[in-house]
């Protein structure tokens, strides 16, 4: 079975939050007090599994307002375990992240986008917001038994408004829905090669052949691959990303990645009346339905 990377591994380092693909040739060395971000995935016969950690190199607990970031952090991907589940809706899931990000007085980052996972597709037209804007919103839908879910939360100390940055992206994925008949032998060659190693899934400029890497201007520029840009919070700013795969299930929803962070502190603390809601969406979900049910 076809099975290999879904996402290419990124280290984004400090203000630079995402999509930072290094290649081979790249020469930059971590340091003590550096925040980390370890972004990919990985697919087995095109079904996805997503993963991000924050990692800062350091032996102290984290406090302050780096401390209360990792407890939003994890406080959000708690909660999208507790409250992703089939009748529920994405718009709960995102007004729970909202209400967490307030207790803790940090920002949730805009623009951040958690997808459905289909087969070999990581960018499903489900998606749940992050943070939620006028100029910013998704469609509410309703979640369903066996769907897949990689979400992704991103907190910063600063406004959360990331920016793309230098260095140039290395990351793209092919565009399906553009057609267009390229002239070049060697575009040609670097599309057959695209469409055969990687389908739809995003690759790394490091992981292709030099002909391959050759014969991607054509295809840039008419539009039949996107770019995954490298995006930054202003400097300074301390930013958590957390991302987890999770599977809706008939009875139980499963997070299958990501691991326990570092050891972190908070002064503050989610309030029990929210805690308890949570906690008991799904059983109170339940209940409504067979209350519908009986009145029917």
């Amino acid at each position: 079975m076809d099975k290999g990377v879904a996402f290419p591994t990124c280290v984004s380092v400090n203000e630079s939050v995402c999509h930072f693909s290094p290649l081979s040739d790249d020469t930059t060395k971590l340091k003590l007090g550096d925040v980390v971000r370890i972004d990919l995935a990985v697919q087995f016969d095109g079904y996805i599994s997503n993963v991000a950690h924050t990692v800062v190199l350091t032996d102290k607990v984290i406090d302050g307002k780096p401390g209360d970031c990792f407890a939003c952090a994890q406080s959000c991907l708690d909660a999208a375990h507790k409250l992703i589940f089939a009748g529920n809706t994405n718009t709960q899931v995102s007004q729970a992240w909202e209400k967490i990000a307030s207790t803790y007085g940090v920002s949730l980052c805009e623009g951040v986008l958690s997808h459905q996972l289909k087969r070999y597709v990581i960018d499903g037209s489900k998606s749940i917001i992050l943070k939620s804007q006028p100029d910013q919103n998704v469609d509410e839908f309703v979640f369903g038994d066996y769907e897949a879910y990689s979400i992704d939360i991103l907190v910063s100390t600063g406004a959360g408004k990331l920016r793309e940055t230098e260095p140039k992206t290395t990351i793209y994925k092919r565009n399906p829905e553009v057609q267009y008949h390229v002239r070049l032998k060697s575009s040609q060659t670097a599309l057959k090669a695209l469409d055969r190693e990687f389908k739809n899934l995003p690759f790394s400029l490091r992981g292709l052949e030099k002909d391959v890497r050759f014969g991607l201007n054509e295809i840039r520029q008419n539009g039949m691959i996107d770019a995954y840009p490298v995006l930054s919070e202003k400097k300074g700013e301390f930013v958590v990303h957390f991302k987890s795969t999770f599977l809706v299930m008939k009875n139980d929803t499963l997070r299958v990645t990501g691991q326990a962070p570092q050891s972190f502190k908070s002064e503050k603390v989610l309030g029990s009346d929210f805690i308890k809601a949570v906690n008991d969406a799904k059983a109170n979900k339940k209940k409504v339905d067979k209350m519908e049910i009986e009145s029917h």
